[in-house]
């Protein structure tokens, strides 16, 4: 190996940014039991971004429940600080998939946040994560 196989590039977006508000995403009120899952909204404004040729889509302050999300080229996901991300704890929306690990053929449920052939994705931002 050499010192040029690391090279790492930074991203560059568009200068275009939506929310996921803007989408039919609603903040948690009260429990998780009776909040709105907001997994087809983030999908659907990170499906726009991307269509659009990038961006930003930008999730605001506030609890935010989803299921599993998928990052498409172009696009930073941004979370704004006192936003957070709230995975779903149902396993029936991480399907087991085939996939490598460390050169092995594997199976494993698919992420909370996965990305496939993506290029230029960045999840940027003051908010948190919670994968449950």
């Amino acid at each position: 190996m050499t010192k040029n196989d690391f090279i790492v590039n930074v991203p560059e977006f568009a200068d275009r940014c939506v929310s996921i508000v803007d989408f039919g995403a609603e903040v948690l009120k009260g429990s998780i039991k009776d909040g709105k899952h907001n997994a087809k909204a983030i999908n659907a404004a990170i499906d726009k971004v991307n269509e659009l040729g990038g961006g930003t889509v930008e999730v605001p302050a506030g609890v935010w429940f989803t299921g599993p999300i998928r990052l498409k080229s172009g696009v930073n996901l941004k979370l704004k600080s006192q936003a957070v991300l709230k995975f779903s704890k149902n396993a029936e929306e991480y399907p087991l998939i085939i996939t490598n690990y460390e050169g092995q053929q594997c199976i494993r449920a698919v992420s909370p946040i996965t990305a496939e052939n993506a290029d230029n994705i960045a999840i940027t931002g003051e908010g948190m994560i919670d994968g449950s």
